[in-house]
């Protein structure tokens, strides 16, 4: 214990190059937070073999040491791999998709393909990992360090060192990520996908049947339909709908220019995750017991028997699913229902750094598909924390001690929130650019073709950046987290919906498949956005917000 605490000169230069070494080793993946977090997992490992130098101990501890220095090199050396040879991660669905639907065969045919890609970053990892042991063998019991400031020094940093540690191993989000509880999980989820492919066919065939048997009649006229999905974003920090930032100058200004864009003041989600944003959009009860439930605000979630992607593929529709976010169960439950998914993501998580810019090309061969009648629809990354990763450079304009900056003075929000609010407006700029580049696509399309086409966009759930709360981000407790943006183009030149008229994400499923023309037995005009016999129900969100109108009776 002696030579954890005044370590001998030797001993303290090879901990700090050996933490230094993986540390760099980690950081070459591309995420410097991610990998400086993952550095930390080998701390309890050298700090082991420093308590136990010059005790009986002292073999089984470099043992111990040397296994830990191994499962963090092996880690980082599949990271480096699959950032470099696929920018992608060992979480994307990419990988795990891949992994999942892969034999011994295709394993053995892959490694000859790609061995010179394995020999480079496994041999690199390899390398780093006899160093890493060689300087574990280099520290050695002897005399502490001389210069009374460097032992100062270490023991600060020891101090540090073992702060972030205890932290890091606290914390689950953290601890999620080092390789003794990583890729356990990860071998689960492979198990899990596989499982969930063996029952997808008879899931998917039982939905396909429910709605064949409940659809009534369709409309068989050529038509396009396209659905953009965003995400993390409130309306509140759009100045098309009078945020004092300019974010929105290219929505705003083909609203301007095109008076059949319709812009929707009163738009809630009802989940402020994704997960559950989503289920409530595409599902739907299809008994009158459910919907009734679902009216009175009783009831949300497990009322899944009606998928909105069944009856548009029951009905005849082919169906586009365009998604630059990696999620797997989003991609699982729906994207399964296209004829052709594309998947411009292979970063799951936080911190991806695909940009929306990805959807347009995809879209535009979208838009070209000759089938008389398609769904497209894009899912985009949106605002997903982290916010700085989710616009250029070019979109990250200097918002000086405006209005909005004064405002959150005045609330004395924390220099971080500010910061991320900051980042968050910059990200609802390019955005902006983004939406307006696929309507203006849309717009073209549907004069070039002659085809019906409607365009929607609305996001899966808010964002909270410092309005209520001294916080950015997810927030089920406050307003922001569920108001968002509701925008409707149409071909058509009468517009279809009064602008001022509230809506719940919930009611999607009817919305679109009213605007298809697909008419099923249990359908009601009370729950269809677009009908003249449209009724307003109050959503049982969790959170007060003053805006939320009261139900309609």
């Amino acid at each position: 214990m002696k030579a954890l605490l005044s370590p001998s000169g030797r001993t303290a230069l090879a901990v700090v190059a050996l933490i230094l070494l993986v540390a760099l080793l980690y950081v070459a993946t591309g995420d410097v937070k991610r990998g400086l977090q993952l550095t930390v997992f080998i701390i309890p490992f050298i700090g082991i073999r420093l308590a136990t130098l010059g005790s009986r101990f002292e073999k089984p501890a470099i043992l111990i040491a040397s296994l830990g220095i191994v499962l963090a090199c092996a880690d980082a050396g599949v990271r480096l791999f699959l950032r470099h040879v696929y920018t992608a991660e060992p979480m994307s669905t990419f990988v795990l998709e891949a992994v999942a639907n892969t034999s011994t065969r295709e394993t053995l045919e892959f490694a000859k393909t790609l061995w010179r890609e394995l020999l480079l970053w496994g041999g690199l990892a390899v390398s780093v990992c006899a160093l890493g042991i060689y300087l574990l063998l280099r520290c050695r019991a002897g005399e502490p360090l001389a210069r009374r400031s460097l032992r100062i020094s270490w023991r600060i940093l020891l101090l540090l060192l073992t702060a972030a540690a205890i932290l890091s191993f606290a914390k689950s989000s953290w601890r999620s990520h080092y390789p003794i509880w990583f890729w356990p999980h990860w071998q689960e989820t492979i198990s899990t996908l596989q499982s969930e492919w063996k029952n997808a066919k008879a899931e998917r065939s039982r939905e396909l049947s429910l709605a064949r048997e409940l659809i009534t009649r369709t409309e068989n006229a050529p038509q396009t339909l396209v659905l953009v999905v965003g995400e993390s974003t409130t309306r509140n920090n759009w100045s098309l709908y009078g945020y004092a930032r300019r974010t929105t100058p290219k929505l705003e200004a083909f609203a301007r220019a095109d008076r059949r864009l319709q812009v929707f003041p009163s738009a809630w989600s009802v989940d402020a995750a994704t997960v559950g944003a989503f289920h409530s959009m595409f599902t739907f009860p299809l008994d009158e017991r459910g919907i009734a439930l679902r009216e009175a605000g009783e009831l949300r979630d497990g009322m899944d028997s009606g998928n909105l992607f069944a009856f548009f593929h029951a009905a005849g529709w082919r169906i586009h699913w365009i998604s630059n976010q990696d999620d797997i169960a989003i991609n699982a439950r729906y994207a399964g229902w296209a004829d052709k998914p594309v998947f411009l993501n292979r970063m799951s998580g936080r911190t991806s750094v695909s940009l929306d810019e990805s959807v347009l090309a995809p879209f535009a061969e979208a838009l070209q598909d000759p089938a008389p009648r398609k769904l497209i629809v894009l899912h985009l990354i949106g605002a997903h924390p982290h916010y700085a990763l989710r616009y250029p450079a070019s979109f990250a304009p200097d918002w000086g001690n405006d209005r909005v900056s004064e405002q959150l003075k005045n609330l004395e929000r924390y220099p971080w929130v500010m910061i991320a609010r900051d980042q968050y407006d910059a990200a609802m700029r390019y955005q902006d650019e983004v939406l307006s580049q696929l309507l203006t696509l849309t717009r073209e399309n549907a004069l070039l073709s002659g085809n019906p086409t409607d365009w929607l966009f609305l996001s899966d759930h808010g964002q909270e950046t410092g309005d209520y709360i001294n916080r950015a981000g997810h927030s089920p407790r406050t307003p922001a987290g569920f108001r968002i943006p509701l925008l409707f183009w149409s071909s058509d030149d009468a517009p279809r919906i009064p602008t001022r008229r509230p809506f719940r994400a919930d009611g999607l499923s009817p919305l679109l498949l009213s605007l298809a023309g697909i008419h099923w037995s249990l359908e009601n005009p009370a729950e269809n956005f677009a009908s003249k016999d449209y009724r307003w129900r109050r959503p049982a969100i969790s959170a007060e917000d003053p805006e939320l109108p009261p139900s309609e009776n």
